[in-house]
């Protein structure tokens, strides 16, 4: 029996400091993150949750060859969460490596856990 291709999203935490101080660098660039919304590669979704604005961004981007040497990563890919409440903000940002190529909505359906067709490794 042949090897079974997944699919994977990793969020990078701080156990690996060096790639997620990189990606997050990357990402903190104004100018890459307008291209990035220029090409179709931005999502935002705004609701209201129990007396809250919750307000959830995606970046994705495939220019990763400065960064990854491994061939079976595909992407990387940051998310924002922003919560006002009473006129205070909380943010949280995390940083992801996938090998899920093609558009922001497969990244955000990645990170948001909903299902992929494919193994998750």
């Amino acid at each position: 029996m042949g090897k079974k291709k997944g699919y994977f999203c990793l969020q990078v935490k701080g156990n690996q400091k060096t790639l997620k101080e990189d990606i997050e660098d990357y990402f903190a660039d104004k100018g890459f993150r307008k291209k990035l919304k220029e090409e179709g590669m931005y999502s935002r979704k705004t609701e209201k949750q129990r007396g809250w604005l919750e307000t959830r961004e995606y970046y994705y981007t495939e220019e990763t060859e400065w960064l990854i040497k491994r061939k079976e990563v595909k992407g990387i890919g940051a998310s924002i969460l922003t919560i006002e409440e009473n006129g205070k903000n909380q943010e949280q940002k995390r940083y992801y490596i996938t090998n899920i190529a093609g558009r922001v909505e497969e990244f955000v359906r990645a990170v948001r856990g909903q299902a992929i067709t494919g193994y998750w490794i």
